[in-house]
């Protein structure tokens, strides 16, 4: 066995010293005891006189112990005079040093002490803390280590809350060392990898070492002596680097344990005989012998007894001379194992004997010490008890005079708050009774309301309906299209009446079962071949699964009807073209709870309706049966729901007892389960009395929607666009709207006047209208993947499209929502419903506005700000650049680049804008203003030719006659001329 508990305190006060020395080296003077003199003797401020004392008394203190205690006699006199415990404290800190080097424990104890009070007392948490560090490094030589233990603990919450990061390291670092000698390896671990951490932060390599080695030790005592040599290594190349030859010295002597306890002897006699040889070179007699007796332990275990016994012979010789019991009693059995190994029992028995006799010693000494303390304790104890029992006893008749009084405090106190909570339950019961009943008069007026207003919509909508088929059955082809859709709109709105009258049946009780008898499984196949047709024009496989046996079941066909539909009509409504929907059929017996008794085994039909389309996100699950409820349309692209179907569907299916659950993954689709018990133990007697035999039903199959409107191609349409275009001068209109019948009517009622040309959402129409550049756009602003705003936005930002007009129709009506549009770049807003005849006349208006402005600039371009008169943005921005360059007109250097500048513009900007907009680069558009300007001046006779030549900004006579012929269709001189003419005339 190796020296491990004499290796370990000796690393111990080891780190504790190189920490020490290493902290308080931060704490260099930076001032000399003269110069602080100085300060003294000038200075009036008692705090800093108090300061300068104790600095001056802390350099005294290892040279000179009599000026020492002058200037902190002073310091603590200063102090208590003018109440100062700050400086006081650090004064009496000094003392406790003082005694402390003397190795005086007991009074260094004294004055810490003190010290720690006073630090306490004025919140000086930190140094508070320092102190504790010393106590518990004195308590840790006492061998007194619990207490040591909580103390340190006590600094450590103190550091750790201020965030002392050098003091922490230290701490962590002794700490571990402190729980490593109680055998808690664990909590040592972590508290020296936490100080390496801040080591490494700190980038302080002696504390890194230091750690190092410790984690080491511990894993050593883990017997994991892999990681142990590597954390051993890892100090070693800090020791080196720093050539640090003690620590090399330590590193080679751990390394070589290490190994001896790998069995690998040779190379632990490598490092063991690398270890002797600092040693002695740097003349420690204590590391010298320790290398010697490991040497021979090293030879033991390599058989190699000569050598073990010579080895640590010469080790023995050297604790004997220093007294150390320990390492002689080391000594003793590794030369008794020795000569045992060589068959010399005499000699294994003569130190075997002595190694009894030192260990005996040792176990006596460290018993009769802790028996000491045991009774220091002890009598320590009994005073406390006889201090406590005398408190007690004082105490005990204080007690017995005030329980009286409290007992009668606690019942009255008790007797108030229960007759207050019993007064506010009785309060809040009356409230809640009110509010049951007014919540309960609400409903009832509620369902009453929309039960009338379904009946009253019921009739205006049924003399649409009847007329509107008679006028189908005579229309023409063009008349059709429109009659089609307000017979299709109008049938919608109808089903969706009949859900609310089922909603308000149910939430008056007035829905009631009506069960029949018979095979539940002809009644699925039967709806779910009615969408067939439906999941074979959005080319979506439809998978069905029914058992082979024939179900003869108790049900309510009209809720199974009204629940596959709608679960059957969702799945393919949100399945993408060349998806999957399936439907499948079993027979199960399940747990029911039906008006609060349960059933364990019903038998009951389970209906799973399942597809591979968008899928419900998991924070929408709970959500999407409720009333009302509907999903973030905008990114699943569905705008005409409600939030009913699901929420009618879940109240049919509880009204037959049964369950709906739903398991959906974002992205890759939902699986809806339906569980309806069909034995008639499930059903109260008032709902099977009247069970009829099952019907045989029909079911045609269901329109071919999509979002619940006819699918409606819109290639035709943009092919008659594409034909007619090539032979008329029509003015093209791009419709963008993901509404079918939207579509379909803006056509029908455009057609006649212009081209048009259809998108289903913005990014379609974005780029439609770069294709096309159509005069005028017409957009809905609710439409999937691109809504109308975010279209609006890139069209106005792209200069090939920002001068095209917008006009944006929605169903969105508050003033917010109209100035969101018109923010957003819309030209004009119009809600729905709309007039047509307003629709073509603000359509004609934007367009003929455009061409207006164009043509001002192209045929007839003027200077004066009164004949631009349109109240646009383009005419504004015009305007803008005419008063620049009027402003400018007689600067030969006004170009573009200085025309842009002062318009804040790009360069390219401003050329793609004034294009746009008059038909002219912004070069032309300067000369045009130019030449218009010197016509003026020709006929006001402001100067000779070549004066107004130079006051309109040119420079060359032959370039500005070249240019005004452009324009005017002669020279300046001739139109000099037939100015005079006209004026003679």
């Amino acid at each position: 066995m190796m020296i491990k508990n004499w290796l370990f305190i000796r690393r111990v006060s080891t780190f504790l010293v190189l920490f020490f020395l290493s902290y308080y080296s931060f704490a260099e003077k930076a001032i000399n005891t003269d110069s602080l003199k100085r300060v003294l003797s000038v200075t009036n401020d008692y705090k800093k006189k108090i300061d300068i004392l104790n600095k001056i008394s802390d350099n005294y203190i290892n040279t000179n112990s009599k000026l020492f205690d002058l200037y902190n006699r002073q310091s603590i006199a200063l102090a208590e005079q003018f109440y100062y415990d700050k400086g006081k404290a650090d004064a009496i800190y000094l003392n406790f040093i003082t005694y402390k080097i003397k190795n005086d424990i007991e009074n260094a104890l004294i004055y810490l002490n003190k010290a720690k009070a006073l630090y306490l007392k004025c919140n000086e948490k930190n140094s508070y803390a320092d102190c504790l560090i010393d106590e518990g490094n004195i308590l840790i030589k006492k061998q007194d280590l619990i207490k040591a233990t909580l103390v340190l603990n006590e600094a450590r919450t103190i550091y750790e809350s201020g965030g002392a990061k050098n003091e922490l390291a230290l701490l962590y670092n002794t700490l571990g060392s402190l729980y490593s000698t109680q055998n808690k390896l664990t909590d040592a671990l972590r508290y020296h990898e936490k100080s390496l951490e801040i080591n490494k932060l700190r980038k302080f390599d002696i504390g890194i070492a230091v750690n190092y080695i410790n984690i080491s030790n511990i894993y050593k005592a883990q017997k994991n002596y892999l990681k142990a040599k590597d954390y051993i290594f890892k100090a070693l190349e800090i020791k080196e680097k720093l050539n640090d030859k003690a620590g090399i010295q330590k590193c080679y002597n751990n390394l070589g344990v290490v190994l001896m306890n790998m069995g690998e002897p040779a190379k632990a006699i490598d490092f063991h005989l690398k270890a002797l040889g600092l040693a002695k070179e740097l003349k420690k007699e204590s590391d010298i012998a320790m290398c010697y007796i490991n040497l021979g332990y090293d030879y033991l275990k390599a058989l190699n007894y000569t050598k073990a016994i010579e080895f640590t012979l010469k080790g023995l010789e050297i604790a004997e001379k220093n007294k150390d019991i320990f390492m002689i009693k080391e000594a003793d059995r590794v030369l008794s194992e020795s000569y045992a190994g060589m068959g010399n029992y005499a000699g294994a028995y003569k130190y075997h004997l002595l190694y009894k006799q030192y260990n005996d010693s040792l176990v006596k000494r460290n018993y009769d010490k802790e028996l000491n303390e045991i009774q220091v304790r002890y009598e320590t104890s009994q005073k406390d008890n006889q201090i406590n029992a005398l408190q007690i006893k004082s105490a005990s008749q204080q007690v017995r005079l005030q329980r009286t009084r409290v007992y009668e405090l606690l019942f009255i106190g008790l007797f108030v708050i229960v007759t207050v909570i019993v007064l506010l339950l009785y309060k809040q019961s009356k409230n809640n009774k009110k509010i049951q009943a007014k919540l309960k008069e609400i409903n009832d007026i509620k369902s009453a309301f929309f039960a009338n207003l379904s009946h009253e919509f019921r009739t205006p909508l049924t003399l649409m309906l009847g007329p509107l088929e008679k006028l189908l059955e005579k229309a023409n082809n063009e008349d059709k299209t429109f009659l089609q859709l307000i017979h299709r709109n109008a049938s919608r709105l109808l089903a969706l009446d009949e859900q609310l009258l089922e909603f308000t049946r149910i939430d008056s009780g007035n829905q009631k079962l009506k069960l029949a008898k018979g095979d539940i499984g002809s009644l699925i196949s039967a709806i779910a071949e009615s969408f067939m047709l439906h999941a074979k024009i959005k080319n979506i496989q439809f998978n069905q699964y029914y058992p082979d046996e024939r179900i003869e079941a108790i049900f309510d066909p009209d809720i199974v009807e009204k629940v596959v539909s709608n679960l059957l009509s969702n799945a393919i409504k949100y399945t993408n073209k060349g998806g999957k929907v399936e439907i499948t059929i079993a027979f199960i017996e399940n747990e029911f709870k039906v008006q609060n008794i349960s059933f364990s085994k019903l038998k009951a039909i389970k209906i799973d309706v399942s597809d591979n389309g968008q899928g419900i996100p998991v924070e929408k699950q709970k959500e999407i049966f409720e009333r009302f409820y509907q999903l973030n349309n905008y990114t699943s692209g569905i705008y005409d729901g409600y939030g009913i179907g699901l929420a009618l569907v879940k109240e049919l299916i509880h009204l037959h007892k049964g369950q709906i659950l739903l398991k959906s993954t974002e992205g890759e689709g939902s699986l809806f389960t339906v569980l309806i018990p069909i034995e008639i133990d499930a059903y109260s007697s008032e709902e099977i009395i009247n069970v009829i035999a099952l019907k045989t039903y029909d079911f045609k199959s269901v329109e071919i929607k999509t979002n619940n409107q006819e699918i409606l191609s819109t290639e035709p349409i943009v092919q008659v666009v594409e034909a007619e275009s090539k032979n008329t001068d029509k003015l093209s209109l791009l419709v963008v709207d993901d509404n079918p019948d939207m579509r379909t009517y803006l056509y029908e009622i455009l057609k006649d006047d212009y081209h048009i040309t259809v998108a289903t959402d913005g990014g379609e129409g974005l780029q439609l209208a770069l294709n096309i550049q159509p005069d005028l756009v017409i957009t809905d602003v609710m439409m999937i993947k691109m809504d109308g705003i975010e279209f609006c936005q890139k069209l106005k930002s792209n200069y090939k499209t920002k001068h095209i007009p917008v006009i944006m129709l929605t169903a969105l009506i508050t003033l917010e929502d109209k100035i969101s549009g018109l923010e957003n770049g819309a030209d004009d807003y119009m809600e729905k419903p709309f007039s047509s005849k307003e629709l073509i006349a603000r359509i004609n208006n934007l367009i003929s506005q455009r061409k207006f402005l164009k043509e001002l600039f192209t045929k007839e371009l003027k200077l004066e700000p009164k004949a631009i008169s349109i109240s646009s943005s383009d005419a504004i921005f015009v305007q803008k650049l005419i008063n620049i360059i009027e402003n400018n007109i007689d600067n030969p250097d006004l170009d573009v680049e200085v025309l842009a500048s002062e318009a804040a513009l790009s360069r390219s900007q401003l050329h793609r804008k004034v294009t746009a907009i008059t038909g002219q680069s912004a070069s032309n558009f300067i000369r045009i203003i130019r030449i218009k300007r010197s016509a003026q001046m020709i006929q006001l006779k402001s100067g000779n030719i070549s004066e107004i030549m130079y006051s309109v900004g040119f420079n060359n006579l032959s370039y500005f006659s070249k240019s005004f012929k452009e324009i005017y269709r002669m020279t300046p001189s001739e139109y000099m001329t037939l100015q005079q003419d006209e004026h003679l005339i």
